[in-house]
């Protein structure tokens, strides 16, 4: 009995110290981190970066929104926030390299024909 107890603490013990090491190592990772990225608390910090994307996003699409319809391409009736969407769509999509006309949505394959076609 004795001799089970002895064993059932030296397993705890054993375990604490091990749980102890792996603390000591974590706190020295998350001070390295800190340090080396100037971040105390990096919830807070994706929270302030998000805010501040979501509020260049509105601004992205308001100025859209009063590009096109000072070009003449605004869209005949939907709410602002739908036209806001359908020029940020229509603005986001990358670009050709070689002619500044938009990329198209689809990947041409070779068909088994040898030709090419569109999926």
């Amino acid at each position: 009995m004795k001799q089970a107890r002895a064993d059932a603490m030296r397993y705890a013990r054993a375990d604490l110290d091990e749980a102890l090491e792996r603390l000591k190592d974590a706190r020295q990772s998350l001070t390295s981190f800190r340090t080396r990225t100037r971040i105390v608390d990096p919830e807070a910090d994706i929270q302030g970066r998000m805010g501040v994307m979501n509020n260049l996003q509105q601004q992205l699409a308001e100025a859209l929104i009063q590009y096109e319809s000072s070009a003449g391409h605004g869209d005949c009736g939907g709410s602002a926030a739908d036209q806001g969407a359908a020029a940020y769509r229509r603005h986001s999509r990358p670009q050709s390299i070689s002619n500044g006309r938009p990329l198209p949505l689809t990947t041409p394959t070779p068909a088994a024909s040898g030709r090419i076609t569109r999926r």
